[in-house]
């Protein structure tokens, strides 16, 4: 059974890995780090027999809201529940701060990540030209708390 926590400092390679992976993007571990700082909250890992198999990572742009920076699951966890699981509990955690709304960026053609976000009551409220470095489109997704 996996646990969720918080992200630590010795986490940050495996993390950084599993970011690579799944969303094929490159973050810097110590970009990765300051923002575990900043909101140390909104760094989320889900680890499995000391592997990490999820990790999410937000930021808190203002008073009112979170920005889903990074959300990845290992495509062996994918579809257990493990991924909805976390995803929920950030959720409430947002919730419970009082938080007005959350948000995130979507990949255009990452169908299976629109799905899970809209069972989640997020949205798309905008298309961003050209958002990726590789010139892909992304929705804007939002869901009110």
């Amino acid at each position: 059974m996996a646990q969720i926590r918080l992200l630590q400092e010795r986490d940050l390679p495996a993390a950084q890995a599993l970011v690579r992976d799944v969303l094929k993007e490159e973050y810097d571990q110590a970009v990765l780090l300051e923002l575990a700082r900043v909101w140390s909250e909104g760094s989320m890992i889900a680890e499995e027999n000391n592997d990490i198999v999820a990790y999410l990572q937000a930021v808190l742009p203002n008073a009112f809201e979170a920005r889903i920076l990074l959300f990845a699951v290992t495509g062996s966890q994918r579809n257990r529940g493990l991924g909805g699981f976390m995803f929920g509990q950030f959720l409430n955690h947002c919730a419970l701060m009082g938080l007005k709304s959350v948000y995130l960026e979507v990949r255009a053609s990452n169908q299976g990540g629109i799905r899970f976000y809209t069972k989640f009551g997020f949205s798309a409220n905008a298309v961003l030209q050209k958002y990726y470095r590789d010139g892909e489109d992304a929705y804007l997704m939002r869901k009110p708390l």
